[in-house]
């Protein structure tokens, strides 16, 4: 392996790591590349767990168990990288918002027995959709190189 790899491999897993060691931490910014490389690493993870899980045809409970380990760090590093492009975390408090809601909806559905007109559901399933391409534009987007009212940006 060449030195650039190593580097890159280094550099990689250390952005992971300071994601996780950030647990709760919301405030801040999150660089394009330390917030790439853990939802990177998070994805091997996951299909490494899952396929064991399928290989050993046990229930999903390592990458269930992984999966509510990380999902504070994963809403931390998300909340710090709208942060970095001077975003508020509220951006992503929206959708989650609007899958509360769409939960919320289906509950009353499937409790009352009744068919209520689905045109709500729709309508929300369309506005989390686009409300989620919006955001995955604003992860890709480049952060602003100066400080903003989240802080300096991180190096």
């Amino acid at each position: 392996m060449s030195s650039n790899v190593k580097e890159v491999e280094k550099n990689v897993f250390s952005s992971y790591f300071s994601c996780v060691k950030k647990y709760c931490q919301f405030r801040g910014r999150s660089s394009r590349y330390e917030y790439w490389s853990f939802v990177l690493i998070n994805f091997i993870i996951g299909l490494i767990l899952g396929y064991v899980e399928t290989i050993k045809g046990e229930p999903a409970t390592m990458s269930g168990a992984y999966s509510i380990f990380i999902a504070l760090p994963s809403l931390a590093a998300q909340t710090r990288r709208l942060h970095d492009i001077n975003k508020s975390g509220w951006w992503l408090g929206g959708l989650l918002l609007m899958i509360f809601m769409f939960g919320v909806i289906q509950g009353i559905v499937e409790y009352s027995g009744h068919i209520i007109n689905d045109t709500i559901s729709q309508i929300l399933v369309i506005i989390a959709l686009i409300w989620t391409i919006l955001l995955l534009i604003f992860y890709i987007k480049k952060g602003n190189g100066e400080e903003n009212r989240f802080g300096v940006p991180q190096e």
